[in-house]
């Protein structure tokens, strides 16, 4: 069977039904490891050749545990509030891996943050080369009526589309726009409530 240009998109949908389910299947496993490494602590006082690992267990699963809550709040209704336009561009940019150059504007933008930060990490994926070698993006940011960011890097490849379409659809729900630009993507989100 030949592929369709939207089946990446229905793949990514068969693993969006299930994604419920897994949030509350994984939050209640990481509940249960959290106690028992609680429980072990209290255990090796006693041992302290094993507190370090304990430790660093315990650190592994609280940052498990912050990415799990990013994704839940990512699956549920968007909640919009005001977010600095810095932590928004920095937490896009950690997760997709890119460094940012660039002056990073004061100021704030009025989106639900999981969603912006999924977007924006979505289109700094397609514009930010291989995975070899350091990927960079440059950033220009004002802050105004709206927030207006230009993100460029290299020229987005025929592959992204799915990811377009879906950092598109998230930025145009929270009232925002995404254009093209030369080597990315000029991005307009509002800065007060009610303002598209």
């Amino acid at each position: 069977m030949s592929e369709r240009p939207s089946d990446q998109l229905l793949a990514w949908a068969a693993v969006g039904s299930r994604i419920s389910g897994f949030h509350h299947d994984s939050a209640s496993k990481l509940q249960s490891m959290m106690m028992a490494i609680d429980e072990a602590t209290e255990l090796a006082e006693s041992h302290p050749d094993i507190a370090r690992p304990l430790e660093t267990a315990m650190a592994g699963l609280k940052e498990l545990h912050a990415l799990l809550t990013e994704n839940r709040a990512l699956a549920k209704a968007p909640v919009r509030k005001a977010m600095p336009v810095r932590d928004l561009l920095q937490r896009a940019a950690a997760r997709s891996a890119v460094n940012l150059s660039g002056e990073l504007p004061a100021g704030n933008v009025f989106v639900a943050p999981s969603s912006m930060v999924q977007a924006l990490s979505l289109l700094c994926e397609t514009i930010a080369g291989t995975a070899q070698g350091a990927r960079a993006i440059s950033v220009q940011a004002t802050v105004g009526d709206k927030a207006t960011i230009t993100l460029a890097g290299t020229p987005p490849a025929s592959s992204t589309l799915d990811a377009i379409t879906v950092a598109t659809w998230l930025i145009e729900r929270e009232e925002g726009s995404v254009d093209s630009a030369p080597r990315g993507y000029v991005i307009q989100l509002p800065t007060t409530a009610g303002t598209p």
